[in-house]
């Protein structure tokens, strides 16, 4: 147990405590990884110990002379996304007291020098009995523990507690903190500024067009980091976008917009081309509902979406994305209202009143099969071999059309008998289904041809 000298009431370290609910106190998040300490020994003497946090936002540092120990520890602000000429956004350290997220980006001035952001850190104190704690506690913590949440009192912090100092010929400013308790949490730590997630019913049936698959929970993220993330190559890694694969993927996220633009109160926009969002988070499409965004990973069909997720789960584990996805599939077959009627209830929103018919049209793949297939010879025998000839059937039957060189080819993979997952009984269930899904489209387009007349 430790005494807050402050707040005169007595605090656990590393406990359940609540310490939001203590009003005074400030939360400071910080980003963790697993610590790998570097020793060195600067004399025989000496042994000098350094622990790393996540993004160089902060460091513990042990020195060891004659079995007497000495801590350090420092959490740096560093303001480093810029978001207009005169904006910076706090990346990796999150500041928040009642609930409400502190501006950590502005200078201060303090002995009249001033300090931009980049060149201010906290300067942890605090007992050796509680160093330890902290090290232990970080040392032993579980995989899924992501975030350091450090509380003090702000009431404590005055002129008197700032330091000047000079690192590699640079001024730097430390404010000095005398830490009440720590937390670690299970979540991304920016993540609780956006708000609380939101449940999503996944899809436990495959024999539908659409559906949601992979998490139960749909997180918001702030539009600050989201407008940023989606900047076209932003990204330090990139790839083509000019690949059929793609190409059937963009269609999908073009129905969900579609889809979108049903629902009153909801706009929606795409991740940019080679940006953080969609090469290194993997989010296809961003939300916004309610004054709050959420991004979503989009596939085209239900098993492409279970494989992604899998991969998305590893992802996960290895702190390379925030949180585990929720992928919405839909293929060309699936009908655009009701689409939105899934968001609809999702998001506890109504349909727009109107609905311009342009809208209830599907994106088409535009698959040249003739181009592709000059023969059935051409034609794979793997699991997925069929899958692009059946996208391009339900595109067409997604207009209200028929392709015949589709069916055709279909038809070709059963009589050559090669192809263990596309036999007969597949082939009579797809062109079922995609006789009705045409019937389905033409029916909505006569009914809104009658109610514009």
């Amino acid at each position: 147990m430790s005494i807050s000298p402050s707040l005169g009431i007595k605090v656990k370290m590393f406990s359940d405590i609540d310490f939001q609910g203590i009003h005074p106190l400030i939360e400071l998040r910080l980003p963790l990884i697993k610590l790998k300490p570097s020793y060195s020994r600067p004399n025989s003497s000496t042994t000098k110990i350094t622990y790393q946090f996540a993004s160089n936002r902060g460091v513990i540092v042990v020195t060891e002379k004659n079995e007497k120990f000495k801590y350090f520890g420092s959490i740096s602000f560093q303001g480093h996304i810029s978001l207009t000429d005169d904006k910076e956004l706090t990346y990796n350290l999150l500041a928040i007291q009642n609930q409400k997220v502190l501006d950590l980006s502005k200078s201060q001035t303090f002995n009249n020098i001033d300090y931009p952001a980049s060149v201010i850190a906290y300067q942890l104190e605090m007992n050796n009995r509680n160093w330890k704690n902290l090290i232990n506690q970080l040392e032993d913590r579980e995989a899924y523990e992501r975030t350091l949440s450090i509380f003090f009192d702000p009431d404590t912090v005055n002129s008197s507690n700032y330091r000047q100092v000079e690192r590699s010929g640079e001024q730097r400013l430390y404010i000095i903190i005398h830490p009440v308790g720590f937390l670690l949490r299970p979540e991304i730590y920016w993540l609780p500024e956006a708000g609380l997630p939101i449940g999503v019913k996944v899809s436990r049936e495959i024999d539908e067009s659409f559906g949601f698959c992979g998490a139960n929970k749909l997180y918001p993220v702030s539009k600050k980091r989201l407008d940023y993330w989606s900047t076209e190559y932003s990204s330090s890694s990139t790839y083509s976008y000019d690949t059929q694969e793609h190409k059937i993927g963009d269609q999908s996220v073009k129905r969900i917009m579609l889809a979108l633009e049903l629902l009153q109160g909801v706009s929606a926009w795409t991740t940019g081309e080679n940006s953080i969002a969609d090469v290194n988070l993997k989010w296809d499409l961003v939300i916004n509902v309610n004054n709050q965004c959420y991004p979503l990973q989009i596939k085209s069909n239900y098993e492409t979406a279970i494989e992604a997720y899998e991969k998305y789960v590893e992802r996960w584990e290895q702190a390379k994305i925030p949180f585990p996805p929720v992928i919405f599939w839909t293929n060309a077959g699936s009908s655009i209202k009701k689409i939105a009627q899934s968001f609809a209830q999702l998001f506890d929103v109504p349909l727009k009143a109107t609905q311009v018919s342009t809208n209830l049209e599907v994106a088409s793949t535009e698959v040249n099969l003739h181009k592709i297939y000059k023969h059935i010879d051409e034609m794979g025998t793997g699991n997925k071999a069929h899958k692009l000839i059946v996208e391009a059937l339900f595109d067409a039957a997604g207009r209200g059309e028929w392709h015949k060189q589709a069916e055709d080819l279909l038809q070709a993979i059963v009589d050559r008998g090669k192809n263990s997952h596309y036999q007969l009984i597949n082939h009579c269930r797809i062109i079922g289904k995609a006789r009705l899904k045409q019937a389905e489209v033409l029916k909505e387009k006569l009914e809104n041809t009658q109610q514009e007349l």
